[in-house]
């Protein structure tokens, strides 16, 4: 089924005699939906998220995809300076000293943009920032060991550690243990 055929309302019904609406057991992934009975779980429906092009052609009779179409543009430009401004070899980053290199890496929300910015940082002073993402950890491994388990060329394996932000002020706090920041 097309996404944009999609309809969360519709009422389903499995061989196993269950009948409901789709939306009752719809579970989203990545690469897009997928619906099972609510009774026996057999999957009943896959539907993957629309290609760009897949968008525009339903725009033109679907107000929900001309909706989403209106906000693509502005993805593509997010993505593009993305491209511009991310990490791409270690001789972007200053030289540091030491023989022991902890990289802190952050995620800084004060730029305005509802996802922020990933940010590096060597004791405290930071040595890189680019856009950030929902779920970012990806990006968290690519930064980490590019090829196979190697750093990033030309720099030695630094110990990384991700920061936690405590619920109650939204502050980041270093590691488990570590004190709350005031």
């Amino acid at each position: 089924m097309a996404y944009w055929e999609y309809d969360p309302e519709a009422t389903v019904v499995c061989s196993c005699g269950w009948r409901g609406p789709v939306a009752t057991t719809e579970d989203s992934h990545r690469w897009g939906l997928d619906v099972a009975c609510a009774q026996c779980s057999k999957g009943l429906l896959v539907i993957e998220f629309p290609t760009r092009e897949e968008t525009e052609i339903a725009a033109d009779h679907n107000a929900n995809a001309a909706k989403v179409l209106s906000r693509v543009s502005a993805i593509d430009q997010r993505w593009e300076k993305y491209d511009q401004v991310k990490l791409k070899t270690a001789s972007q980053l200053p030289d540091l000293p030491g023989a022991a290199i902890e990289i802190a890496w952050d995620l800084d929300g004060s730029t305005g943009d509802s996802r922020g910015d990933v940010v590096l940082r060597h004791e405290g002073r930071e040595i890189w920032r680019e856009l950030g993402w929902y779920e970012c950890y990806e990006r968290f491994v690519a930064v980490k060991w590019p090829q196979r388990g190697h750093p990033l060329h030309g720099w030695p394996g630094p110990r990384w550690h991700r920061r936690r932000v405590c619920p109650g002020c939204q502050r980041h706090v270093a590691r488990p243990g570590t004190p709350h920041p005031q």
